[in-house]
C-alpha cells in the first residue's frame, strides 16, 4: 500500500511523463527543445533556494518584470546563477508566462 501511495506521488510530482522533470516544463511538450532545457536549468537553479510554487504563481506583469527578478536573484549570495544561466532562466519565465511571441521580442534586442 505504502509502495502505491510513493509510486502515486512520484508520477503527480513528475506530470507523468518523464519529459516532466520539474513542474516548470508541465505543458510544454510542444515547446521548443531551447525552451525546455532552459526551463528544466530554471528548475534546478532556482529550486535550490525557492519552492517551485514560489516561481510558477509569482505575480509578474511583463517580460521586462522577469529580467529584473532574476536579475535581482542572480546577484543573491549563493544563487549559482551566472550571466548564460540567468538569460536561459529569463527565456523559460518568459515563454511560460507570456509566450513565444514574447521571447521571440526579446531575440530581437525589443524591450516588451
Amino acid at each position: 500500500m505504502l509502495a502505491g501511495v510513493a509510486a502515486t506521488l512520484i508520477m503527480a510530482c513528475s506530470g507523468g511523463n518523464s519529459r516532466s522533470q520539474t513542474p516548470l516544463l508541465r505543458g510544454l511538450d510542444k515547446a521548443p527543445d531551447a525552451i525546455r532545457s532552459d526551463c528544466s536549468l530554471a528548475g534546478r537553479k532556482c529550486t535550490q533556494c525557492h519552492p517551485v510554487e514560489r516561481i510558477i504563481l509569482a505575480d509578474v506583469d511583463s517580460p521586462a518584470h522577469w529580467r529584473r527578478y532574476v536579475s535581482r536573484m542572480r546577484l543573491q549570495p549563493g544563487s549559482n546563477i551566472d550571466k548564460g544561466d540567468a538569460s536561459r532562466i529569463e527565456r523559460c519565465l518568459i515563454f511560460r508566462t507570456f509566450g513565444a511571441d514574447a521571447v521571440a521580442a526579446i531575440g530581437h534586442g525589443e524591450a516588451p
